[in-house]
């Protein structure tokens, strides 16, 4: 017996607690002592599979084993995934469709990893369809648990915001950007979105005055809201000044909005953090007004303006070893996910490519797009 294997069980544990899930199998192959520490559920809270291609059978194991917290971004599971109960110990799954590279996962193969839990608090499901009426069901079944919901670039009907707004009665996070939402949709979410929320994106889409005025007179416990290229004007500001004065910390603002009115935000105790990037430029409405801004940055001096501004809801930290406030790094144990590669691969030739086109030339660009995307 080596002299590892004397020490205690304790002390193996936080030693085991380093290792990548691969080289937790490799101990389970060593000894009986090591295989019981290593399958010991602390161990298997947390996985980082991103991009990554892996069997049913394991998920199956981890999941039996405690797992907790998982990200699945870009990754494939490969087999049916069988898990007899819903009653599991999963809580925070990202199985979010798209990174930098544009690259879109199917929803048909997350329908089982998604469905198997009716426990989780924190759910990604950014850019997929979300038209699977599997995953729909899997967001209601974990409505009255669910705390946090990212659905950024999600196409959703509306009789999906609906169902996801009756359901989820506990948010506090949701980021509905980019959602193309109809006007019935965006209606429903500021007429009946929980009044528990705090912190709500509605960034890209048609919001209104009338909107702004009906959310922030219901949902009073905001304190950040994200309103970046919305169709509001200076009313809705001051309908949130008047509603959200004391509680209010972190807002983003359209870029249209009169500075006269961004500077009367100054009068929030709160208020921590803006995004207004403006006001347009009379000379050029494409470029903002590099003096109005400047004054505007002078006199609201106590706010940070314009800095980095971590999207609401979402997973990504900017760090590929978290997920939300999870720290994780990704595991070495299984293959890359081929599809996720051969799109890689295939938008990085098409990058190449770029370069050889006058980029003015748009409609000889947008043609050469075309024939890419065809090719796929």
């Amino acid at each position: 017996m080596s002299s590892i294997e004397l020490l205690p069980e304790e002390v193996l544990l936080d030693i085991f607690g380093n290792l990548d899930v691969k080289d937790l199998g490799y101990c389970a192959q060593a000894c009986k002592k090591f295989r019981k520490v290593s399958l010991d559920e602390t161990l298997w809270q947390k996985l980082n599979l991103d991009e990554k291609e892996v069997p049913s059978q394991f998920l199956e194991q981890a999941i039996s084993r405690g797992l907790t917290f998982l990200s699945f971004r870009c990754a494939k599971v490969t087999g049916n995934l069988f898990w007899p109960s819903k009653e599991n110990s999963v809580k925070y799954l990202n199985v979010s469709g798209s990174n930098s590279w544009g690259y879109k996962v199917h929803e048909e193969d997350l329908m089982d990893l998604v469905s198997c839990s009716n426990s989780l608090e924190k759910l990604s499901l950014s850019y997929l369809p979300l038209r699977n009426p599997v995953i729909i069901e899997a967001i209601v079944q974990n409505g009255k648990n669910l705390k946090v919901l990212d659905l950024f670039d999600c196409k959703p009907t509306s009789q999906t915001i609906e169902k996801i707004v009756d359901s989820c009665v506990q948010l506090k996070e949701v980021n509905f950007t980019y959602t193309h939402l109809s006007k019935e949709a965006i209606d429903y979410i500021c007429d009946h979105l929980t009044s528990n929320i705090m912190k709500l994106s509605l960034s890209h889409l048609n919001v209104t005055d009338d909107n702004v005025k009906i959310l922030v007179q219901r949902c009073d416990k905001l304190t950040e809201l994200d309103l970046q290229n919305t169709s509001i004007t200076g009313q809705a500001v001051t309908y949130i000044i008047e509603n959200l004065s004391q509680t209010l910390t972190r807002i983003l603002l359209p870029d249209q909005i009169d500075i006269g009115i961004v500077l009367q935000l100054g009068s929030m105790p709160k208020l921590q953090y803006l995004w207004y990037y403006g006001p347009p430029s009379l000379d050029d409405p494409d470029l903002i007004d590099e003096i109005e801004h400047d004054r505007l940055k002078r006199e609201l001096s106590h706010l940070s303006i314009d800095g980095y501004s971590k999207p609401i809801a979402t997973p990504h930290t900017g760090n590929p070893s978290e997920f939300w406030e999870i720290k994780c790094k990704q595991t070495n144990q299984f293959p890359r996910n081929s599809d996720f590669v051969k799109h890689v691969e295939e938008t990085d030739k098409w990058m190449d490519g770029m370069s050889e086109f006058d980029y003015n030339d748009d409609e000889h660009l947008q043609n050469w797009y075309q024939e890419y995307v065809q090719g796929l």
